[in-house]
C-alpha cells in the first residue's frame, strides 16, 4: 500500500500538480499573513476576542457577550483562546487561527476538486480559493467564517471519499467535519451539514440497512456500549440544538414585529457579482452540466440553494458574511463550465488530424488563459498584498486603535467612556461605562440594554446630560453609530464637545469627542 502511494506521488503529472499546489498554498499563506496585526479590530472581532480571552482570564466571564458568543461558536472560541495563550492577547494572535484555516482551505479545495473532476479542475479551484480577495479578507479576521468554510470543504471531500468507498474508516473521517461544523457555529453549521447527511441516507440506504441488521446481532455487552454512544450523541445534539431553537424563535419574532416580508436575494446576488464577477454567470450552466455528468453534484446545488434561501428569506438582517461559505460552491459550478468548454475544444481539435499538433495542444491552454485573464479583474483576485481589505458596508471597519491610544495617553482619573461599539472599547481599554444606543441590525427602535457588555445605556439627550454631571470623559462614535443613533444626542455632542481631529473623520470611520467639567458648567 505504502509503495503504491509513493509510486503515485512520484509520477510526473502528480509531482507537477503537487508542486503547483504547494506554490499556490504558500502564496495564499503569504497574502493572508501580510500586515495581519495592523488593522484595528471591528465590532464582531472584538466580541470573538473578548469571549476567547475570558476562557484564559476567568474574571472577565461576567461580561454578557461571553456566554452569548461561546454558545454559538464553541470550537472557534477555544482555538482563538489557545492562540492567545501561546502568543499573548493581541490582534495578531487573535487572527492567526483564521489564517490557518483559510490557508488549509486551499489544499482541501484541491482534494475536493480532484474528486469532482480531476487534477486540472482541482488546481483551478485551489487557485481561486487562494487568490480570491474575499477569501483573503475573511482569513484575516478574528471570526469563525474561514474555519466553518474549511470544515464544509473537508466534509464535502470526506463525503466524496465515503460515497466512492464505503467503509467504517471513511464514515469516521466524514463524521469529524460533520461534528466540527455545528461546534464552529451552531446555526450555519447545522444548515450546511443537512444536505450532506440527507445525501448520505439517499445514496447509501442499502449499506445502512445492512449495518442495521448487523447491529441487531450484537452481544449484550456490545449493545450497552453502542447504547451509551448513541445516548452521548443524543445529549450533545439536544444541548447544541437548544440555542439553535432559541435563535430560530427569536428570528421568527423579529420577522413578525419588524420585517414581515424579508427578501435579501437581490442584495446577495449583487454581492456575489461583486466578489466573483462573470464567474457567477458561468456558474449557472455549470450547475446544470454538473448534474448531467454526476447526479451526486445535485448535493452541491442543494447546499447552495438551501443556505441562500435561509439567509435571503428567514434572517431579518442582511450580512455579506453569511454568504461566505457559498463562494466555493459558485467557483465549483463556474469551473465545471470552463472544464466542459475545454473538453469540447479538445474533441474538436482531435477530429482535425491535419491541423498543427502544437495548435491542438495550445488551444485548450489558450482557453484557460483567456478565462483566467478575464476572471482576474472580474472575480476580484488579489496577487499583491494589500494593507487592509474591505469587508463591505455590512461589516464597517474603523481605525479604532489610534483613537483608543489617544484616550489611553490622555486619560484622567475620573474620566468616563461612552461609545457606540462597547466591545471594541472593552477590547482596547478593558472598560466601557456607557453605550450610545443604536440598532445594530437597523431596526427603527433604540435598544434599552447593552446585551454585549452590560454597559449603561444612553438613548436620549437627557441620558447623556445625566452621565456628564460632575464628570469628564470621552465619546467614541463609529460610522454605523453616527448614522443610526438618536439625532438629538449626536447633534448635542457635535455642538458641545471637543472633536479630537487627528484621530477622527469619515475616512477613518471614527469620531472621538472630549467633554470637560467646564463644558458641564456651561451646558
Amino acid at each position: 500500500m505504502k509503495r503504491r502511494i509513493i509510486r503515485s506521488l512520484l509520477e510526473k503529472n502528480t509531482a507537477i500538480s503537487l508542486a503547483i499546489l504547494l506554490f499556490i498554498t504558500l502564496a495564499g499563506l503569504a497574502l493572508r499573513l501580510h500586515n495581519l496585526g495592523a488593522p484595528s479590530v471591528w465590532f464582531d472581532e472584538a466580541i470573538s476576542a473578548i469571549t476567547a480571552h475570558s476562557l484564559i482570564e476567568p474574571g472577565t466571564q461576567t461580561i454578557p457577550t461571553v456566554s452569548l458568543e461561546y454558545n454559538r461558536t464553541m470550537l472557534n472560541t477555544n482555538i482563538i483562546a489557545l492562540s492567545f495563550n501561546l502568543f499573548g492577547y493581541t490582534v495578531l494572535a487573535g487572527r492567526i487561527p483564521a489564517v490557518i484555516f483559510g490557508t488549509l482551505s486551499i489544499p482541501t479545495a484541491y482534494l475536493l476538486g480532484k474528486r469532482i473532476k480531476g487534477k486540472r479542475f482541482a488546481l483551478l479551484f485551489a487557485f481561486f480559493i487562494a487568490f480570491a480577495t474575499v477569501q483573503i479578507a475573511w482569513s484575516q479576521q478574528i471570526r469563525f467564517y474561514p474555519q466553518l468554510q474549511f470544515f464544509f470543504l473537508l466534509a464535502l471531500y470526506m463525503n466524496e471519499r465515503f460515497l466512492n468507498k464505503t467503509s467504517w474508516k471513511n464514515l469516521l473521517l466524514l463524521a469529524i467535519p460533520i461534528v466540527a461544523m455545528p461546534l464552529t457555529e451552531n446555526n450555519f453549521g447545522y444548515l450546511l451539514i443537512a444536505p450532506i447527511v440527507a445525501w448520505f441516507f439517499i445514496e447509501k440506504a442499502g449499506w445502512i440497512r445492512e449495518k442495521a441488521k448487523f447491529i441487531t446481532k450484537l452481544r449484550p455487552k456490545h449493545s450497552i456500549g453502542l447504547a451509551l454512544f448513541l445516548i452521548t450523541i443524543a445529549l450533545f445534539w439536544l444541548n447544541s440544538v437548544s440555542p439553535l431553537a432559541s435563535n430560530f424563535l427569536g428570528l421568527t419574532e423579529m420577522k413578525v414585529n419588524y420585517l414581515p416580508q424579508i427578501n435579501h436575494l437581490q442584495q446577495y446576488i449583487s454581492y456575489f457579482n461583486a466578489e466573483v464577477g462573470f464567474l457567477l454567470l458561468l456558474a449557472i450552466p455549470g450547475a446544470i452540466i454538473g448534474v448531467l455528468e454526476r447526479k451526486r453534484n445535485l448535493l452541491y446545488i442543494t447546499a447552495f440553494l438551501l443556505q441562500l434561501y435561509m439567509i435571503s428569506y428567514n434572517i431579518p438582517w442582511m450580512q455579506h458574511r453569511y454568504a461566505f461559505t457559498l463562494i466555493p460552491l459558485i467557483l465549483i459550478f463556474a469551473l465545471l463550465t470552463i472544464e466542459y468548454t475545454l473538453e469540447k475544444t479538445k474533441k474538436i481539435f482531435a477530429n482535425k488530424p491535419n491541423w498543427n499538433k502544437h495548435l491542438r495542444i495550445l488551444a485548450p491552454l489558450l482557453i484557460v488563459i483567456i478565462f483566467l485573464a478575464s476572471a482576474a479583474p472580474a472575480a476580484n483576485l488579489t496577487f499583491l498584498p494589500k494593507e487592509q481589505y474591505s469587508l463591505g458596508f455590512t461589516a464597517p471597519q474603523g481605525e479604532f486603535q489610534p483613537a483608543y491610544e489617544y484616550i489611553q495617553n490622555n486619560w484622567q482619573e475620573n474620566d468616563l467612556l461612552v461609545s457606540t461599539l462597547t466591545p471594541v472599547s472593552w477590547f482596547y481599554l478593558q472598560r466601557s461605562d456607557y453605550w450610545l444606543s443604536f440598532s445594530h441590525v437597523g431596526f427603527p427602535e433604540l435598544p434599552d440594554t447593552d446585551g454585549f457588555m452590560g454597559s449603561k445605556v444612553i438613548k436620549y439627550k437627557e441620558d447623556l446630560q445625566d452621565a456628564m454631571t460632575n464628570s469628564t470623559g470621552w465619546v467614541v462614535i463609529d460610522l454605523m453609530g453616527m448614522s443610526r443613533a438618536d439625532t438629538q444626542v449626536l447633534a448635542y455632542i457635535v455642538e458641545n464637545f471637543e472633536l479630537v481631529e487627528e484621530v477622527s473623520g469619515r475616512d477613518r470611520g471614527v469620531w472621538l469627542y472630549r467633554w470637560t467639567t467646564q463644558q458641564n458648567q456651561t451646558r
